[in-house]
């Protein structure tokens, strides 16, 4: 497979090398030895550079941490399934929603390429866990736009095989593959595929980018010491807290620990609305920092950022994706969240959405259109 694929991209490079060829040769009709001379030389870099780009993005990649589809991932197991709600306002939100989902159908289309980043909530690779941050990533090449869009935790989702439970549950069940399943299930839009790292390893991408600058309230610092505080002891640097606290109310450069600890923040303001607005600003700040770095720098970024991501994007659309990066972190970034204000009601601890408007809504951000 990894041969196959190696020479698919040599093929793709000689194809260019070929361009180049002809593109001399037309040249040269007009301009003689001298443009057949500087030809030569632009093939033998050209030539150079297959070789080199494919050693690099190969290596980009076998450093990361790549789950094949339908592979077992070891870190995640079952959690035991809860009983079902029995009650007649439970039971027509699921009639609802299993009308919805057995009748839209899944929108997608060849200029928008959908990604789930997930934050998942553990410290160590063992530990089942909830998938506490999720952000659609949503690339529109036709309109070069990114839309950044948070998905709310607390949302009630049917997840495939196991049942009604919140969206979180998802990863805790199955990994990302059972999450990018039930968010194209219950939301409609294509989405299969997904990069997921914990929060510790957030912290070492973030201190690997550089520190960003982050507006804390009064409540917010003393909200963000005591995640701080729980995360160095889970980490075995409790010792290091004192040197990381948030003084108080303020602006701060905030490495790694500080900036996850922000992120995290629920008790202060509107709860996990509020929190998600968090998570895309250091996640907007991230991106700004690295739009102003070098081809070196950002060299240097991936080496570090790779081993800490979980995903399931094969080799060859990460060859594509690598290769857009030059004009992806120029795009117009959009940032939302599901559900939409007014399109939802909260029922008990769930956040029940009005799937239908939902949808076309979600249809016309993320694609420009609906059916």
């Amino acid at each position: 497979m990894r041969e196959g694929l190696k020479k698919k991209i040599l093929g793709i490079l000689a194809g260019i090398r070929e361009d180049f060829l002809n593109h001399i040769c037309r040249a040269s009709e007009q301009k003689g030895k001298a443009a057949i001379s500087a030809g030569v030389v632009i093939l033998m870099f050209v030539g150079l550079g297959a070789a080199f780009l494919y050693g690099k993005g190969h290596n980009y990649f076998e450093q990361s941490n790549y789950v094949e589809a339908g592979a077992t991932q070891t870190e995640v197991t079952s959690v035991p399934e809860q009983k079902e709600p029995e009650d007649e306002e439970m039971l027509q939100i699921q009639e609802n929603l299993d009308r919805y989902r057995t009748t839209e159908n899944v929108m997608t289309e060849e200029n928008v390429y959908n990604i789930l980043l997930v934050g998942v909530d553990r410290t160590a690779t063992t530990e089942d866990a909830n998938s506490d941050s999720m952000i659609l990533l949503s690339i529109n090449y036709e309109n070069k736009r990114v839309t950044m869009m948070s998905l709310m935790r607390d949302t009630y989702v049917h997840i495939p095989g196991v049942g009604y439970r919140k969206l979180n549950a998802a990863y805790a069940n199955g990994g990302g593959e059972l999450l990018t399943a039930t968010v194209t299930e219950n939301f409609k839009i294509q989405t299969d595929r997904y990069m997921a790292v914990s929060f510790k390893d957030m912290i070492h991408i973030i201190d690997a980018v550089g520190t960003i600058s982050l507006n804390f309230s009064e409540e917010e610092a003393e909200n963000a010491n005591t995640t701080m505080l729980h995360m160095c002891q889970n980490m075995g640097m409790e010792d290091q807290y004192e040197q990381y606290k948030i003084p108080g109310a303020g602006t701060y450069q905030c490495n790694g620990l500080q900036a996850v600890a922000y992120a995290r923040i629920r008790k202060v303001g509107n709860a996990d609305y509020e929190r998600t607005e968090r998570q895309r600003e250091v996640l907007t700040k991230l991106i700004r920092r690295i739009r102003l770095m070098k081809v070196s720098e950002i060299d240097r970024l991936a080496n570090q950022l790779l081993p800490h991501v979980t995903h399931n994007i094969p080799e060859n659309e990460f060859w594509a994706l690598l290769g857009k990066v030059p004009s992806l972190i120029n795009y117009e970034v959009v940032k939302s969240r599901l559900p939409y204000d007014g399109l939802f009601y909260s029922s008990r601890e769930y956040l029940v959405p009005d799937w239908e408007a939902t949808y076309l809504r979600l249809q016309e951000e993320l694609y420009g259109k609906n059916d």
